[in-house]
C-alpha cells in the first residue's frame, strides 16, 4: 500500500494501492440515516508548464520568473446522501 492520508475535520481515510492503481476512501463514523454530502477532491501529479516547453524548442533558457511545473485541481459534484429514499 501507498499514500494514505485523512481529513482535518473527518473521521475518513485515503488508501491507495500502487500495484492496482485504485484508490479506497473509507468514511469511519458514516451513519446511512444521517443526511449528509460528500465530494471527491484529486490533486495532479506536477507536470511541466508549456512555456518551459516552449523555451526548449526555441532554444533559449526557460523564464526563472514563471515556475517550471503546475499542478491540476479538480473536484467531483456533491454526492448527496437521503436515508429513506
Amino acid at each position: 500500500m501507498g499514500f494514505v492520508g485523512a481529513s482535518d475535520t473527518h473521521n475518513s481515510g485515503f488508501v491507495f494501492d500502487e500495484e492496482k492503481h485504485t484508490g479506497k476512501v473509507g468514511v469511519h463514523d458514516f451513519d446511512p440515516g444521517h443526511q449528509a454530502f460528500y465530494y471527491v477532491r484529486v490533486l495532479e501529479n506536477p507536470t511541466c508548464r508549456w512555456s518551459p516547453w516552449d523555451a526548449v524548442k526555441a532554444g533559449v533558457a526557460p523564464r526563472v520568473s514563471l515556475p517550471a511545473t503546475i499542478q491540476e485541481r479538480a473536484w467531483s459534484s456533491p454526492i448527496w446522501i437521503s436515508p429513506g429514499s
